[in-house]
């Protein structure tokens, strides 16, 4: 049976398991960051945490997994998601990579909150990306932008009242939430959110490693450094498990759109180097 022209345009305006190679690879790639901070606490380079490094080990393990199975596109996004979600729960008990997560200016409300932005946000920015036609993905970022008050409005403190670098952090983090916005501007902007997305969870993830910049030297500057690439990982890893979920429960009814009237955005793999 001949395939028309609009099915194959719909497919790529809104398709049913989008980025599923490119993902697969993260999956890889996160393993791997998680082993190697494994092995960096076996060797003592970095400072163990309550239960390294067999958590990094065991994280590592199930990543690998994900990015080794094909198929199961909602099924991985949500072991991503939930396995995500572990990590930052014993990262608050201060276990696993996460567990320098929590510094003592800012407590863990702050960190929660930001952890929230950090995986909601970039989701939702993916999402409205790669259905730029689709009304729900608007809702999805309007919802996620809500969900970003408090840790703007926390940084807005941070800015007022921190030290000088501190509040250079701070209002870094808060520009790059602010330029999430950009995916309420039209379906010809939304080739942006992507790279915002990939933006959002690197600029949050560097303010947390340069602390050592305003507190405590850089005598425990692996610490910082580990945390900000925890926070990086396992943030990346809750994005793409939401984002996941999402396409699975909203692609078909993302199809029901006129796709004649929207141009397809551009592949993932632009970046990643993935089909």
């Amino acid at each position: 049976m001949p395939v028309l022209a609009s099915e194959v345009l719909r497919e790529d305006v809104a398709p049913l398991a989008p980025w599923r190679n490119a993902f697969r690879l993260w999956n890889v790639v996160f393993a791997v960051a998680m082993v190697g901070m494994g092995v960096g606490v076996h060797w003592g380079l970095i400072p163990a945490t309550l239960g390294s490094p067999w958590i990094e080990y065991g994280v590592g393990v199930v990543l690998l997994i994900l990015g080794a199975i094909p198929g199961g596109y909602l099924a991985r996004g949500i072991v991503s998601m939930v396995l995500a979600g572990l990590v930052a729960a014993l990262g608050l008990l201060g276990a696993g990579p996460l567990g320098n997560w929590i510094t003592k200016e800012s407590g863990m409300l702050v960190a929660v909150l930001q952890g929230v932005t950090m995986a909601t946000l970039p989701a939702a920015l993916l999402f409205r990306n790669r259905y730029p036609a689709y009304g729900g993905a608007r809702i999805a970022l309007l919802i996620a932008c809500f969900l970003a008050l408090p840790t703007v409005l926390l940084g807005g403190f941070a800015v007022v009242e921190g030290p000088l670098l501190a509040s250079i952090a701070a209002g870094a983090t808060l520009a790059v939430v602010a330029l999430s916005l950009v995916g309420f501007l039209g379906e010809g902007t939304t080739g942006y959110s992507t790279i915002l997305a990939i933006l959002m969870i690197v600029v949050f993830g560097a303010a947390r490693m340069s602390r050592p910049l305003w507190s405590r030297g850089w005598e425990v500057i692996q610490v910082d450094l580990r945390a900000g690439l925890s926070l990086m990982v396992v943030a990346a890893m809750a994005s793409i498990g939401i984002f996941s979920i999402l396409s699975s429960i909203f692609a078909k009814d993302a199809r029901r759109v006129d796709v004649m009237r929207v141009k397809p955005p551009p592949p993932l793999n632009r970046i990643s180097g993935v089909g």
